[in-house]
């Protein structure tokens, strides 16, 4: 599925709209990798709407050091709130309940 724009949040979309069950996926401190894309699709082919919010706004890391620093500098209340706003995205697609998960960032 192609990533998803919704009320200022760019991320990863897998699943069906009709799905009963949301997940907001977070990303690895990296960024919203491939990895990340690719777990979403594995979750999403068990019955669930998977969204994973890219929280960097897509800035990249290409090493570990700069992937230190964008999660360090992260704004994490900017970053709550995009994962609630994902919440809220996600039962506008039908789905009755939402849970968070993720690995790194979101472990």
């Amino acid at each position: 599925m192609p990533d998803v724009n919704f009320d200022g949040i760019t991320g990863y979309l897998a699943g069906e709209a009709s799905s009963k069950g949301g997940i907001v996926l977070i990303q690895e401190w990296w960024r919203l990798t491939n990895h990340i894309r690719r777990i979403s699709d594995r979750i999403a082919a068990r019955g669930f709407t998977v969204v994973a919010p890219d929280l960097y706004r897509g800035k990249l890391a290409e090493d570990e050091m700069e992937a230190n620093h964008l999660m360090n500098d992260l704004d994490w209340a900017k970053a709550v709130e995009d994962v609630k706003k994902t919440s809220i995205f996600l039962k506008s697609r039908g789905c009755q309940r939402v849970g968070v998960t993720g690995f790194c960032m979101g472990g």
